[in-house]
């Protein structure tokens, strides 16, 4: 469900991804990550990816499409640990402290070595994010 910027500006919500940044930035930014799970969904129809990867694609996209201001707004909220291994791309991580997994997923996705060669590995299958199940 996507709420629109308005109902997003009224709520207060203790750990919310999104708090730095304007309901207008956060609504855009949702709706990004939204539209990049409905892409990777008809792009992996014959050799469905799993949640995991899933998410850390949505975030990885969503976050660099944001401005370098928004971009910094997020990771001020929601901390520039670095991800150890790509273990840490899994759904209990997500679920438990979403706002850490995109951290880690920008951290990782943005170094040199990475990015969309990643992203293309993923999607095809020569990387596997978390357990190699169906996206719900």
């Amino acid at each position: 469900m996507i709420v629109l910027p308005e109902t997003l500006a009224a709520r207060e919500v203790p750990g919310f991804i999104y708090k730095g940044l304007r309901p207008e930035e956060a609504f855009v930014s949702i709706l990004r990550h939204e539209m990049t799970h409905a892409l990777l969904e008809h792009m992996t129809e014959d050799s469905p990816i799993s949640a995991a990867a899933h998410e850390y694609l949505a975030f990885a996209f969503q976050i660099e499409a944001m401005t370098n201001d928004e971009r910094a707004a997020f990771l001020e909220t929601n901390g520039t640990r670095p991800a150890k291994s790509l273990d840490t791309f899994n759904m209990v991580i997500y679920r438990f402290v979403p706002g850490r997994f995109a951290s880690a997923v920008w951290l990782h996705y943005s170094a040199p070595e990475n990015g969309c060669r990643f992203a293309r590995d993923v999607i095809e299958g020569r990387v596997i994010l978390g357990t190699p199940l169906h996206f719900p």
